[in-house]
Order: structure tokens, then sequence, then C-alpha cells
């Protein structure tokens, strides 16, 4: 037979495209599977348009792209048929197999586990499983079965176990696989999805990203869909984790594989992961669009089971617009598909149970809310996933409380907490760990506000403390296991808060409740006309303040919106914009004047800010009569995190350090500063320290001294970085950053004492949890337990002052909060000359003389609280 060496291009686009299925296939094959005729499969066979896999066997396979495009004719033309094309594919091979043996048995076993392969990714989207399980079965009871082929029908079945929701042996037959030295890269990419699937559904996701990074990062060459795989399972446990921008980012960059690769399964689930995540952004359009393209793919094809995962979130779409008719009615399609036998699917069931619960409970249908709910917890129940099943009790306990049924509710509420702390404590990844408090703040809040409806102060307080800052203490357990492991499972009580003060103290624990995600969000896109669902899933904003002293405690309801603190996105001067004599007077109004008659005749006062209210400048807050709270017969001032960590500052034992260090560095050009180096000097004079200025890099001397220095100053700039907090850094030199997160990996510190006089050196970044990410949680990880620095930017004649001043007290045996308290009124009401007398002492730098000396047109220049205001004490007075 001549060989046929070109097609024409009519003849390639007329070939039948049912035999696009063919991986491997033969004259017979053609004809039995295909329905080639013998002159056609002959003409086929010797055409361009196929490649001989061996010299010896007659079996060929398409050239890839024309088989790429006669399969994506076949998924857009009939793609209902590809199915039972597999099937009978598979059927053939394995009828086949009987009575042979040799190389040929062993081709046909290939060309049947490649059907079996093709159907079992069909059915990640058909979701039929029964017909993948009897197919394994045949495979498997085969005598000449080849390894590499056993150990994929293994992982077959581990994955199939799964989602019988037995986990453990699943997980079993796949670590199993993962130890075999010699197993396939494809397989080894394929066991990694699955593992992170598994454990993606148990909601441990600090695992899912682990296994689900190490096809991304493989050496090896893989197939790319396992790549784009990983890429949108990626993308799903970042959507856990309200991380929605870079869920979005990843689900994007899976659909550039899928499509590349023509896989249009693959680009419907990335379309629809896409969606969903634009939806949560509250980028409604966009989502709309998205969803509308996955679902024309899964209509087309008849896969149910996936239109009722595109039907849930467009029910959630209505839902957020309004559309309670349309959005019923997607719920209700997309529930009776993924509970039909055919196609059940736990997962999307349990999603739009809770879903339709929400739209239910927003229709005041509170009984067929609950039942609805409780329906989900059954189902999470079987899943496993213990951090959605929380947030469905929460939703639960919601409509209880709406029914008046207080225990129950507290109950699920109190169940829900604890499976979510028990996952945070088992969560080693800080970031990981952050995520995933930041879908839970609700149901802190939640309870807190039930505890004070039973008029349960105690207990709404402990709710507080362990809502807040718990990401931090478990990090600082690991470090110092022997001091704070006890107060990283136990937050302070009420009562354990009160034993700290003694009678002259009081502490202030401000807790906001309804702020905002930051960024987009859906919450923000919810119409006014809908403002009842807005209420359920963002409770009314208030600010609760809890007034402490060692005999009493007093709780403050404040009616206000603390999202109207929050800065503007980015503002590298946050709480700068509260520094105006109104904003400072209407802020004592609602803070202070509530528990005034607890502050009066206090000779400290420690103050626990929340959420926006880290922003606050407290010392600056002006009562009606013009007296601020920082006042000379008024008293000190010191912040914490939480009770908690306060609890760990003052039970730090005392630094066992023997010198003293301050680290000066102006910096250069049109940022320079003037007295930094010279402020680094006067503080060794003052301390008998020893003092480093000037270019040279101090890093690594400060690393090399940190375990005998007890007394560590540093002035100069400080850098804070919004987008990348614990990238935030000191300038210690030309070119030598010392960040934040260089500081917890590297730093241990044994001081009594660390300033930092920088401007923004106090400014962090408040994430979910009311975690702190900045440089003063990085020094107190490091040991500090008193920390001084700055809120905002800071004038360098009022900040060199202030300092020199502070360790004057210091060094007439005031404690660190009384000195700088000292310092702050001195400086306010310093006059002009004054301020020349103070100058005209030492070497001081001729510019900064000039400076001082200049008639301000003002009797106390540093009047105004932007030049002392920022300045805070965090930790042990």
């Amino acid at each position: 037979m001549s060989h046929v060496t070109n097609l024409t291009p009519d003849w390639v686009s007329n070939l039948p495209i049912h035999c696009a299925i063919l991986h491997v296939f033969d004259t017979e094959a053609l004809q039995s599977i295909a329905g080639f005729d013998q002159w056609a499969a002959d003409v086929l066979l010797t055409s361009q348009a196929v490649q001989p896999i061996t010299p010896n066997v007659a079996r060929y396979q398409f050239v890839p792209t024309i088989r790429a495009n006669l399969l994506n004719r076949l998924r857009r033309e009939c793609p209902r048929d590809e199915p039972a094309l597999h099937q009978r594919a598979f059927e053939y091979y394995l009828q086949r197999m009987l009575g042979r043996d040799g190389a040929l048995v062993l081709f046909d076993e290939s060309a049947a586990l490649h059907h079996l392969r093709m159907l079992r990714e069909l059915n990640l989207d058909y979701m039929r499983w029964d017909e993948i399980d009897s197919m394994i079965a045949q495979l498997r009871a085969l005598p000449t079965l080849q390894q590499e082929h056993a150990d994929e029908l293994t992982l077959y079945t581990a994955a199939n176990t799964m989602r019988a929701q037995q986990y453990e042996e699943s997980k079993t037959l796949m670590l199993q696989l993962l130890a075999r030295p010699d197993l396939a890269p494809d397989l080894r990419a394929a066991t990694h999805n699955s593992l992170g699937i598994l454990a993606m559904i148990q909601g441990h996701l600090e695992q899912a990203i682990a296994y689900f990074e190490r096809p991304l990062n493989t050496p090896e060459p893989i197939n790319p869909s396992h790549i784009g795989g990983a890429l949108v399972n990626l993308s799903w446990v970042y959507h856990q984790m309200n991380q929605f921008d870079t869920a979005l980012d990843l689900a994007r960059r899976s659909l550039e594989y899928f499509r590349s690769n023509g896989d249009l399964y693959g680009e419907a689930y990335a379309l629809y992961t896409i969606g969903n995540n634009a939806l949560y952004l509250g980028l409604l359009t966009l989502a709309q669009e998205q969803l509308d393209q996955a679902a024309s793919i899964y209509t087309m094809a008849g896969m149910d089971a996936r239109s009722a995962m595109v039907n849930w979130a467009r029910g959630m779409l209505y839902q957020i617009l309004g559309d309670h008719t349309q959005s019923e009615e997607a719920y209700l399609y997309a529930l009776q598909i993924a509970e039909s036998s055919g196609t059940s699917n736990l997962i999307t069931a349990r999603d739009t149970l809770e879903l339709l619960s929400l739209l239910y409970q927003t229709q005041g249908r509170l009984d067929q809310a609950a039942t609805l709910c409780m329906r989900a917890i059954t189902l999470g129940e079987r899943i496993g996933d213990e951090h959605r099943l929380a947030q469905t009790r929460h939703r639960l306990s919601s409509i209880q409380l709406q029914q008046g049924q207080f225990d129950p509710a507290f109950s699920g509420l109190s169940a829900a907490i604890s499976a979510i702390e028990q996952i945070r404590a088992a969560t080693e990844g800080e970031q990981i760990k952050l995520g995933l408090l930041s879908t839970v703040q609700q149901i802190y809040e939640t309870t807190v506000l039930a505890c004070l409806q039973h008029d349960d102060v105690a207990g709404a307080f402990e709710y507080v403390e362990r809502a807040r800052a718990r990401a931090f203490l478990d990090l600082l357990a690991r470090r110092d296991a022997a001091l704070v492991s006890a107060l990283a499972e136990h937050p302070a009580t009420l009562a354990d808060t009160q034993a700290l003060l003694d009678h002259e103290t009081v502490l202030l624990e401000y807790y906001t409740i309804g702020v905002l995600p930051p960024g987009n969000h859906f919450l923000r896109q919810i119409p006014e006309t809908n403002a009842h669902l807005r209420e359920l899933l963002l409770l009314k904003p208030e600010i609760i303040v809890f007034a402490i002293t060692r005999e009493q405690a007093f709780v403050h309801r404040i009616d206000f919106d603390p999202n109207l603190l929050q800065p503007l996105p980015g503002d590298p001067a946050s709480g700068r914009h509260l520094l105006t004599e109104r904003k400072l007077t209407w802020l004592h109004h609602l803070l202070i004047e509530p528990i005034h008659e607890q502050i009066t005749q206090k000779r400290l006062v420690y103050i626990i800010p929340h959420g926006p209210l880290h922003y606050v400048p407290f010392a600056a807050l002006r009562s009606p009569s013009g007296a601020t709270l920082l006042a000379s017969d008024g008293p000190a001032l010191a912040y914490a995190p939480s009770a908690t960590v306060l609890r760990t500052c003052l039970e730090r034992r005392r630094g066992n350090g023997t010198i003293n260090t301050a680290i000066g560095y102006n910096g250069s050009g049109s940022t320079a500063l003037q007295l930094a180096e010279y402020e680094a000097e006067q503080i060794g004079l003052l301390t008998g320290g020893h003092v480093y200025t000037g270019t040279p890099a101090k890093t690594a001397l400060l690393f090399e001294q940190a375990p005998h220095i007890r007394c560590l100053h540093i002035t100069g700039h400080a850098v804070f970085l919004p987008n990348d907090p614990l990238g935030s850094y000191l300038l210690l030199g030309t070119q030598d950053r010392l960040d934040a997160q260089t500081i917890i990996q590297k730093l241990q510190l044994a001081v009594d004492l660390v300033t930092l006089n920088a401007c923004t050196s106090g400014l962090s970044h408040v994430v979910a949890g009311d975690e702190l990410l900045g440089l003063p949680r990085a020094f107190l990880f490091a040991g500090a337990p008193t920390i001084v620095c700055t809120l905002a930017e800071v004038d360098d004649l009022a900040s060199y002052i202030l300092m020199v001043m502070f360790y004057e007290n210091l060094a007439f045996g005031q404690k660190p909060a009384a000195a700088l308290h000292a310092a702050q009124n001195t400086l306010r009401t310093m006059t002009q000359a004054d301020l020349s007398e103070r100058m005209s002492r030492g070497n001081a730098p001729q510019a900064a003389r000039e400076h001082a000396a200049r008639d301000s047109g003002h009797t106390y220049p540093f009047a105004h609280p932007r030049y002392w205001a920022s300045f805070m004490l965090i930790g042990r007075p």
C-alpha cells in the first residue's frame, strides 16, 4: 500500500470526531470503536495525521495538534457522546486482552487504562463514581497488570475512598504511593493534588497549600493539567481564608493553563472559580459573566453536577442583589441536583443548604431556615471540615437567637469557637492562621453580644480575649514554651486581669463590632434595599469598652460605627487624620466620657484598642473643657494588644543584660534627619551605654550583642509598609535594613526596655483577630517587655527633646510609663525660651540650634498634639 504523504485540509476536517477519544489504536480499533471502514482506516494509518508508536507493532496515535483539534470539536459539537465512547473503548480493549500475551497485552492494557483515566477526569465533572469503581475492579483482576498501572489504580481507589468520607484509609493509600521512589512524575503530581484536596475538605488548609504547591515547584516535566489543577485548587484554599484577591489571581492563572492545553472542562471550572471569587470581591458584573460562561459549557456537556455548583453561586449573586425569587429558584435547582443519587455532591449540597437557610432567615422564615441549617450541619459532619462546620453552627445559632432559644444557640457558638481554636492551634504557618481567623470573627462577636445580653460580663470579656492576638500568642508559645504555653492555651480571664491591677490602675479594653473587611468585598455591594441581609452578615457596628479595676468591672456599649475611623488605604500617616480639635473632642466624648469616673484619681491607665481604634491618638483626646487625656495631674498611659499579651509582658523576668546600647542614623538626601545620631550620643551619655552611629551597618552588631543588652535605644528612620507589614523596617545604616520578619526570626533579647524613636515605628497593620503586624509586635516577640515607639510621623527636634527628658526621668528613678508621661507633658508646655536654653547645652548640630532659636510665633512651640501624642508605651509600664 502506498504511503499517503499528505491529507487535504478537507479530509482532516471531515475525520469522524468520535475518533478523538482514541489514544493508541490500530485498524481493528478504528473500525470497532470509531466506525471506520477498511479503506478509511488504511488511509488514516498511512497519513501524516498519525504517527507509529513502535516499529515492531502496528499501533498508532494521532499527531497531538490534530487530536486536540478533534477533541475540541467533539466536546463542542456532541460532548455527551464522549463518556459513552470512552466506556465502549475501555470494554473493547479489556476484551482484546483476554487470551493475548506479550507486547500486545501491554499495549491493550495501556489503552484500557487511558480510557479509564479519561472517564475518571470526566467524572470529576459528571460525578458518576460507581462506574469508575467497577472499571477499577475489572482492571485489577488482570494477571499482567503493570506496576505503573497498578499505582494509578491505587490513586483512583484512594480518591473514591475519599469521596466516601473514609479519609484515613484514603490518606494511607496515597502516602504509600508517595513513599515509592520510582513513582512516575505525573502520578506523583496527581497524588499531591489529591492529598491537597483531602486536606482542604477536612479544613487543614496549611497542609493543602503544601501539597498543591508541590506540582508547581517540581523540577520534573509533568502534564500541564496537573499545573492547572494545582492552581485552581490553591485558589479554593485562599478563598476559604477570605484572601479573595489571591484566590482570583490563582484562578486566572489556572484558566490560562487550561485554555493553552485545550482543556474545555478545566476551562469551565476555572471560569466558575473566577466567578465565585469575583462574587466575594463584590465584582458582580465580572462574576455573572464568568458564571454564565461556565454554565454554558456545563449545560452543553450535560454536566448537571457542575451546573449545580454554578447555580449555587448564581443564587448567592441574586441574593446579594435582593432578588429573592431568582435566588431561591437557583438554590433549589442546585440542591435538587446535588442531592440526587446520580450526581451526589455533599459539599455543594451543604453550601446550598446554608445559603438557602440564610435567604429564609432574611425573609423571617426562621423555622425553615433552622431546619435547612441543621441539614447542612449533618452534611458538614459527614464531610469533616471543622472550619466550615463552625461557620454553619454560627449560622444556626444566629437563627436560634432570633427565635429566643438562647441555651442551644450559646451551646452551638461555644462548640464552634472550640473547633476554631483547635484548628488554629494545629496550624503552624502564621499567614494561614491569620487567614483562618479572618473568616470567623463574627462568631466571636455574636458570642460576646450573647453574653452581654445575659449580663455575663466575665463571659463576654473571656470571648473578647479569645478573639484577639491569638496568632501572636501561638507564635510566642513556640519560642518560649516555659513562659507562655499556658497563656496561649488559656487567655486572661476577667479575674486574671483584675489580679494584674493595683488600686491606682484601670484597664480599658475596647472591642469593635461590625468592622467591614478591607478592600473590595461583596458586603460593600449589598444595596440599601437589601439591608436585612447586610444586618445578618455584618452585625450592627458598635464599640464595647470594658473598664476594669481591681475591684470592679464596668461595660459600656457605644453606639458608633468604628468603620468611620479607618484611615485611607495605604495612608502612611494613619491616625494623623484624627488630629484636629473637633475630632479629638468628639472622640473623647465617645470613648472616654462613658468611663470617665473609672479613670478619675488613677495613676495608670492601660489602653487596649481594637480594630480601627488602634489609629486613635488616645493621649490627645480632649474633654469639653479642653483638657487632654494626657495631663500633668492625670494618669500615665500604657498600651497592649490584649490583656493576655499584657500579662505575658508583666510576668516576663527582668532582663539580665548588663549593657545599654544606643543606635542612631541620620540617613541621607532630602529625608536626612538632623538629630538622630546626636540623640544616640546623648542617650549613650545618660545611660552609660555603647553608641553606634553613622553609615556603617549595625544589624550584625545588634544581633551579636542582643543577649547582653539591658536597654536598647534606636533612633532614625522607620518605614512602615501597609501592604507588607512584616517587611516594615528600621534603617540602621546605608542599605542596612532591619525588618520585622528578621526580628521575629532571628533576634533574641533579654532587655528591660526597647525605645524606637523613629517615625511610624509604632504603626501596625491591623488584620483579622486584631493581630498587629509591624515593628512593635516583632520586638515583643523578640523578648522586649516594654517598648516605647511612635504611632505617626514626628518632628525631629521635638522627638529628640522628648527622648532626652524621658531618659533623664528614668535616671531619676521613674518607671518607663511615668517617665514618658512626664516628658510628654513637659514638652507640650515647653516655652520658646525653655527650648532655646536646652539647645544651648552640649554640641547640638548648628542647623538644629538655628531651628530651635527661630521665633515660631508661639509661646509654646510644641503644644500641638502632633509633637507629643504619637509617642506610646506598649507592655510593662
